[in-house]
């Protein structure tokens, strides 16, 4: 039983998702990445777009400010896609790192150490430390 809890100790819901459908929470989990994605597709269509009525506005018959709409709407599309999800990332590495973190009782609470005094490295108030090791 202790290595069933030790392995989904991480995969606990957070705070705000306790009472959801499994459903409900693997979309909220994927909404940035499904936002990145959105930001994607609508920055290539309205840059084909504008190059579209570029080239009809101009009276072109060849349609080179559609190929440049869409060139310049791929790299703002690219570059806002991997932001979005660059810093999705982030915000879920740091939401993994602070929910498998023990928190710590204050100074005054911790057996045998007195305030602003180094602390040794073994720390048996810290529960995800072995005793003994």
């Amino acid at each position: 039983m202790p290595l069933r809890a030790a392995v989904e100790g991480p995969l606990r819901a957070a705070e705000s998702e306790r009472g959801l459908s499994s459903v409900a929470v693997a979309y909220r989990r994927a909404e940035p990445y499904m936002a990145a994605s959105s930001t994607l597709m609508a920055s290539v269509a309205a840059f084909t777009a504008l190059g579209y009525a570029l080239d009809r506005w101009m009276g072109h018959t060849v349609q080179w400010m559609l190929v440049a709409g869409s060139v310049i709407g791929i790299a703002v599309g690219f570059i806002g896609f991997f932001t979005r999800v660059l810093r999705a990332d982030a915000a879920a590495r740091r939401e993994r790192a602070c929910a498998c973190r023990a928190p710590l009782p204050p100074a005054h609470h911790r057996p045998g150490r007195r305030m602003g005094h180094p602390e040794p490295d073994d720390r048996p108030w810290v529960a995800s430390r072995v005793p003994g090791r």
